[in-house]
């Protein structure tokens, strides 16, 4: 249920808060809306490559990541156009029409992956997950994680899910991030456990809302990227880690084409 490779393409220049140099990491997570579902697939895929090129993450966090037999997945599709390397675990699908799943792509070589499924099935049994890839980087090897958590409107299990993730975190190593759209907004039990502020079956998480620490006060809507007024899209840095700065990507139509109907965040990170 997995695929992984490198990607075949180069890299663009950098601007603005996007790209590793002297002491700083940068990553970012966008979720793609189902392209076999949505729209605009190719052009939509091909804004989010472009937003690659741009800002150059080290680390990139795909969400809804999909695949079928006339559309080839959304993940090889952005590695090829970059020149990442790419790992996608798949969730779920509906047979005969489409496999989900969520990917990380990396800008240094991936060197280890792993998988990991969250509690609760969610809306038609589809599994949620956690999914790990570790790179060498210019600050020796660090761990990313893409997730997509739980949709329905039940903040217990919500708070499963992101202790569950947070422990898989804690499973890794290297220093550790990570990002993706956790349909839970900066106030619900599962975010303010993520943070320290709360506690979830005997544990209070100890991890950086990139956001929150950049931009205190700024609410940081994420979705709908054509009415935002929701925060659900997260990069959550290691305790000890300084983020330096967040910006919104991929929020603006292009010839009338969102990337998505999620906001991408962009995170800075000093190592």
């Amino acid at each position: 249920s997995s695929s992984s490779g490198p990607g075949g393409g180069a890299g663009g220049e950098t601007t603005g808060v996007g790209g590793s140099s002297g002491d700083a990491l940068t990553l970012l997570t966008v979720n793609l809306w189902n392209g076999a579902i949505n729209g605009d697939v190719d052009e939509r895929t091909a804004l989010v490559a472009e937003a690659i090129q741009v800002h150059a993450p080290d680390f990139v966090s795909l969400q809804e990541v999909v695949q079928s037999g006339d559309l080839e997945n959304r993940a090889e599709v952005l590695a090829l156009a970059t020149g990442y390397d790419w790992h996608w675990e798949k969730a779920y699908e509906v047979p005969f029409y489409y496999e989900e799943g969520t990917a990380v792509l990396s800008r240094h070589p991936i060197t280890a992956t792993e998988r990991r499924e969250l509690p609760h099935q969610d809306l038609a049994g589809v599994v949620r997950l956690a999914v790990s890839a570790t790179a060498t980087t210019p600050f020796g090897e660090v761990s990313f994680v893409a997730t997509h958590t739980y949709v329905q409107d039940d903040d217990d299990k919500k708070a499963d899910q992101a202790h569950a993730a947070w422990a898989f975190v804690h499973e890794h190593t290297a220093p550790t991030f990570i990002a993706g759209d956790f349909n839970a907004e900066p106030d619900t039990l599962a975010m303010r456990f993520l943070r320290g502020e709360a506690e979830h079956q005997g544990d209070v998480g100890d991890l950086i809302d990139g956001w929150a620490a950049t931009h205190p006060g700024e609410v940081g809507y994420t979705h709908t990227s054509d009415n935002p007024d929701k925060r659900i899209d997260y990069i959550y840095a290691p305790a000890g880690v300084t983020v330096t700065a967040c910006e919104h990507v991929l929020a603006a139509p292009t010839d009338g084409i969102y990337a998505s109907d999620h906001i991408g965040v962009l995170c800075r990170v000093a190592m």
